[in-house]
Order: C-alpha cells, then sequence, then structure tokens
C-alpha cells in the first residue's frame, strides 16, 4: 500500500478543528502501523484505534463492561489478544492525548489509486460519556 491521501471529515466543528484532530488521530494510530498492510489490516487497525479512542472517553469505571461488550464483536479466538491491544489503546490515549474530547462516530477507509483515503465523522464531547 502506499500512502495516506486526504483525511476527510464530517462533524459539527470548524474545518480547523478537523485538521487538527486527524492530525491528533494519526500520531495516536500511527505506532500500531508497519506500513505493509493491506487494505484489510489497515481497516482493522484503524477501528481498533477508533474503539479505544472512544472506549477512553467512559469513565474508568465502566470501561470493563464496555470493553466486555465491544470484545463480543470479535471471533472468541481473537478476543483475548484485542482486549490487550484495547488495552494498550485506551492507557495510549489517557496518558498522551487525554485532552482530546472527540468521540468518532464513523470510520471508514478506501484504496483510491493506491492511496488510502480516510473519512470520519466524529463529534467534540465536553465531558466523559456516560453509559
Amino acid at each position: 500500500m502506499a500512502r495516506k491521501e486526504n483525511v476527510k471529515a464530517r462533524a459539527e466543528a470548524p474545518q480547523e478543528n478537523m485538521d487538527r484532530f486527524f492530525e491528533v488521530f494519526e500520531r495516536f494510530v500511527e505506532p500500531t502501523i508497519k506500513g505493509n498492510e493491506d487494505l484489510e489490516q489497515m481497516q482493522m487497525l484503524y477501528t481498533a484505534a477508533q474503539m479505544g479512542w472512544n472506549l477512553s472517553l467512559f469513565p474508568p469505571d465502566l470501561r470493563p463492561r464496555m470493553l466486555a461488550e465491544l470484545l463480543q464483536e470479535f471471533e472468541p479466538d481473537m478476543r483475548f489478544a484485542m482486549r490487550g491491544y484495547l488495552d494498550i489503546l485506551v492507557k495510549r490515549k489517557d496518558e498522551q492525548f487525554a485532552g482530546e474530547r472527540w468521540l468518532i462516530q464513523d470510520l471508514q477507509l478506501d484504496l483510491i489509486d493506491d492511496d488510502l483515503a480516510i473519512s470520519m465523522s466524529v463529534q467534540e464531547v465536553e465531558e466523559r460519556v456516560e453509559a
């Protein structure tokens, strides 16, 4: 896969806020990308990053229950690995991106002319999300 191309967004926020959010989210995801992933693998990495990011918006005492619900989306043999991976992502978000209060509502990756196009729908939230 070549390079990431033109990240797009739909949100209730000025475009400069969206541009900044995409830069932040790219920095959040970047350590998980090796560079030789195909589209399906990239979709999995970005979807997991979205899950970890959004999970971090919940109060810590609600996260285990929310994580258990999220893990039901995966095949049983994948759940243990995904739990560990999501725990790492939540910790990373809490430690390095704690001030970023964006709920990622939709995430789509497409391959266009060998470039990865990412589109997202996000919403800025003021407080922690309540279950």
